[in-house]
């Protein structure tokens, strides 16, 4: 069995040398010198970095007065990556609102356009009714375009839709796209509360630029149920011209699924299109739906060979992203699409088993087949897909891995268990993370490798840490005599990890070791990071009277600086009950 290296450290330490707050690979004095350097371009990248560790890593390594101090630096791109950085620690900091709000006064309006966004990110619902009026007037009267984008994605990052009939104006007037593409997202982050400006972002989905068209998909994809009615508007950008408004299109009936019928016409009408990549969004989209009623229509696509070179080209060039081959092949679209809709697809699984049988094809195309063989539950292709475990491949591993994980779901195959837990000790993490995924979808035979699951506490990746201890909470009574180790994870691992460990702790907290798992949530009520709080208030509400002996400190959460875990906490006493 391979060994996977050293344990990886706690993401939060102390350094055992220095003995002084270690974060993201560097002490704090390490990070302070970073930040003073006299270089400009190390200041920066410095920033970056601090900027994109999990969110109150600033405040554990008492870095904020420092960043706040950069605010006053001669560079203009290091006031401007010293705003971004407090941006990313968004509410935590909304003590320091005044020190941004001088920068919109900045000289130079690359500098305010960021401190306009870095206020929407950190003033929080208080900040957002002393500030965002003024935010709203910029967005009615710059004479920037620049600043007025800036401004409407301020007021969504405030969730301020007392302000709706502004953001509804600027839909309606406004002739600068990458203002409507702000406002667009603005409704979006707002969510349930922006489902009045629906119709007008339906509008858009017309609009003669790309980025528009995308922005509203996105923003009705968002909207959830309330973006379904406007399917069908959704249906007609599956046929766009543009690469990023299909990928978005596609993107909305992933989350909208059978709720989204109302396309399905639409969808169906794009299968026959002339260029293939309209064919492969089409199909996929019907998949989504559970279109069944067109399953013959969408396998016709199995045997079509357009394989978008041309955008493959245009990728490589740097023109646009590259496209996944779900978006770009048809074949591998009808192949997923079939897989999604389940037994009615299965009739099509052996002509989806010779497209893997293609000496050229490529993994990711094998890679999709293999997946849409386990979503359909094909049980006579498991020995095909078990020998896929061997592949050079780690895409296809990975897949193999998920396909068998999902054909477990129905029937558990002795053999198919042991060679997916073999892969826990995978070289690549991709493969080990789909392995533990795989192994607790397994119930009945997973539990005999909870101890692998566990050793993969200590990986050195956060997605591989996450899926393990998600498996082990999924494998039962048995899963739960490792609670001592989740309670461990949740306190050293990876934030996701962590996060993760929580969840699960709730969900053993009604069980014989509940009271035990109660106690190491709530000591994570104090924890530096807000996501592992919120994380450790939403497991409490599930842990029931093994939970009330810790009402006070929950009640202390209901002040927490942070309004999502202000949120949690009060979710949670309401459940408890006063």
């Amino acid at each position: 069995m391979a060994v996977l290296g050293a344990p990886v450290a706690p993401v939060i330490r102390q350094a055992h040398e220095a003995q002084e707050p270690y974060l993201g690979g560097r002490t704090r004095s390490e990070w302070s010198k970073g930040l003073s350097t006299t270089s400009v371009g190390i200041k920066c990248q410095t920033l970056r970095e601090l900027g994109q560790l999990e969110d109150g890593a600033a405040l554990v390594l008492d870095l904020v007065p420092e960043v706040l101090a950069l605010l006053n630096n001669n560079s203009v791109d290091v006031r401007c990556a010293a705003l971004s950085t407090l941006g990313c620690m968004g509410e935590a900091i909304a003590a320091e609102t005044d020190a941004v709000l001088v920068l919109l006064s900045d000289n130079y309006l690359k500098v305010r356009a960021v401190a306009i966004r870095t206020l929407g990110l950190i003033a929080g619902p208080a900040g957002a009714i002393l500030h965002a009026a003024e935010i709203a007037e910029l967005m009615r009267s710059s004479a920037s375009a620049e600043l007025r984008a800036a401004a409407a994605e301020a007021l969504g990052s405030m969730r301020a839709s007392i302000f709706g009939e502004d953001l509804r104006a600027c839909l309606k007037e406004e002739a600068e796209p990458q203002v409507l593409v702000a406002a667009l997202g603005a409704v979006g982050s707002w969510g349930e509360d922006g489902q009045t400006l629906l119709s007008d972002v339906a509008a858009h989905a017309g609009s003669t630029d790309a980025s528009v068209r995308a922005a509203a998909a996105r923003a009705l994809t968002a909207a959830g149920d309330a973006g379904q009615r406007h399917s069908q508007v959704l249906g007609r950008l599956l046929r766009d011209a543009d690469t990023s408004v299909r990928s978005a299109a596609v993107e909305f009936f992933k989350v909208a699924g059978s709720g989204a019928s109302r396309a399905v016409e639409d969808a169906v009408m794009g299968l026959s299109d002339s260029d293939g990549r309209v064919q492969a969004a089409c199909a996929l989209a019907l998949g989504y739906m559970k279109a069944t009623g067109h399953v013959q229509r969408v396998a016709a696509l199995l045997s079509v060979e357009y394989q978008g070179d041309t955008s493959v080209a245009v990728s490589i060039a740097g023109l646009e992203p590259k496209l996944p081959a779900l978006l770009r092949r048809p074949a591998c679209a009808a192949a997923m699409a079939l897989g999604l809709m389940g037994q009615e697809g299965r009739a099509f699984a052996a002509q989806i088993s010779e497209l893997m049988d293609d000496p050229d094809a490529r993994p990711e195309v094998v890679a999709v087949c293999a997946k849409a063989l386990g979503l359909m539950g094909a049980e006579d292709q498991e020995d095909k897909l078990r020998a896929l475990l061997e592949s050079s491949s780690p895409v296809i591993r990975e897949a193999a891995c998920f396909a068998l994980g999902e054909l477990s779901l129905a029937l558990e195959n002795s053999s198919s268990v042991d060679d997916v837990a073999a892969r826990l000790w995978d070289s690549h993490p991709a493969v080990r993370g789909a392995a533990a995924v795989a192994v607790g979808q397994m119930p009945f035979e997973g539990p005999r490798y909870l101890d692998d699951l566990v050793q993969l506490f200590s990986d050195r990746v956060a997605s591989v840490q996450t899926a393990a201890v998600r498996a082990v909470g999924c494998l039962g009574k048995r899963g739960q005599l490792f609670a001592p180790r989740v309670a461990q994870l949740a306190v050293d691992g990876q934030p996701t990890a962590r996060i993760a460990a929580a969840e699960v702790l709730g969900n053993m907290s009604a069980g014989e070791h509940g009271a035990a798992c109660a106690e190491e949530l709530a000591m994570l009520l104090s924890d530096p990071l807000g996501r592992v709080r919120e994380a450790a208030l939403r497991a409490l509400a599930k842990s029931g009277a093994n939970a009330k002996p810790f009402l006070e400190e929950i009640r202390v959460a209901c002040r927490d600086r942070l309004e999502v875990v202000r949120a949690a906490a009060d979710d949670c006493v309401v459940v408890l009950g006063s």
